[in-house]
């Protein structure tokens, strides 16, 4: 779930110029609590400072986040605003047209979904001071980080560095009832030394789960050459099978996740191998999705 820095990017200076797949069940979203502690986890912010402002609401608040909750992001988050900066509070994403809260203060973008979950939030002008830190020092970061944002993610999935864009990124996957939801999630950006770039979260529809789960054995079998060798055999392979959310590569964006039973074929012989899987409705067994793994 890399981060497209430019995409991002691309999406803040937009919103600048408006100023001039198998299931419906519980999922793992983010929780938000108050974002008010004046955390400073950023580097080379925009000068002026920004006034005190109220905790942001959490998504169980029936009040709607607006100026009151961004400014409490961007507060704990150590950032500043210049005084009299250009201010945008909408009901929508300017640029998805996604409904929920949107707010550009400054530099700073802010936005919620429709149920008060935080979508994202974006500075434009964040700048590196310095060098990439050791990932230590960016893991302790993220950290911050996640608490000045008011969310309980724990440790990040993966915290990787991108020399080519020049940033950290901390992933985490959402889960649905604990099965992966395949392209969902939290991304925390930080650029090389730490400051802070964006966080986005990605939640998508699901269809509904199946009244009856196909059982493991069965979808094993549906993958008709996926086998497990005897141990000490010439030619090792393994045939694994897992439950997961999934759009299927050909489907449409918009198409909800359909939960699916992965079953997964590796061998490997000397210094040569491969790695196949199918994708089963869990309900149905019908094939829905195959390829090459990664």
């Amino acid at each position: 779930m890399k981060s497209n820095r430019a995409g991002l990017l691309s999406v803040g200076l937009a919103a600048g110029f408006a100023l001039a797949g198998c299931s419906a069940a519980a999922s793992s979203a983010p929780s938000a609590s108050s974002a008010s502690s004046a955390l400073s986890v950023a580097a080379g912010s925009t000068a002026g400072s920004v006034p005190p402002a109220a905790p942001a609401s959490s998504p169980t608040s029936a009040a709607r986040p607006g100026l009151a909750a961004a400014t409490a992001i961007v507060n704990a988050l150590g950032g500043t605003v210049a005084a009299g900066a250009p201010t945008l509070v909408l009901d929508a994403d300017p640029i998805t047209d996604q409904a929920g809260a949107y707010v550009q203060y400054g530099d700073w973008q802010v936005a919620w979904n429709s149920h008060g979950t935080l979508r994202w939030v974006f500075v434009t002008a964040a700048t590196s001071a310095s060098q990439s830190r050791p990932q230590t020092e960016i893991a302790a970061r993220v950290e911050a980080t996640e608490k000045a944002l008011g969310l309980s993610l724990g440790s990040p999935e993966t915290l990787t560095y991108d020399g080519s864009a020049g940033d950290w990124e901390a992933d985490w996957t959402r889960k649905i009832d604990g099965v992966t939801a395949r392209g969902d999630g939290s991304a925390i950006v930080l650029l090389p030394d730490g400051t802070f770039n964006s966080y986005r979260y990605s939640e998508s529809a699901t269809a509904p789960k199946p009244a009856t789960l196909l059982p493991e054995a069965q979808a094993r079998a549906a993958f008709q050459t996926c086998r497990t060798s005897a141990a000490g055999a010439a030619k090792s392979e393994t045939c694994t099978a897992q439950l997961v959310w999934l759009r299927p590569v050909t489907a449409s964006p918009d198409q909800p996740l359909q939960l699916c039973w992965e079953v997964t074929y590796t061998w490997k012989q000397g210094d040569q191998g491969s790695a196949t899987y199918q994708d089963f409705d869990a309900g149905t067994g019908t094939l829905v999705d195959s390829g090459a793994a990664s």
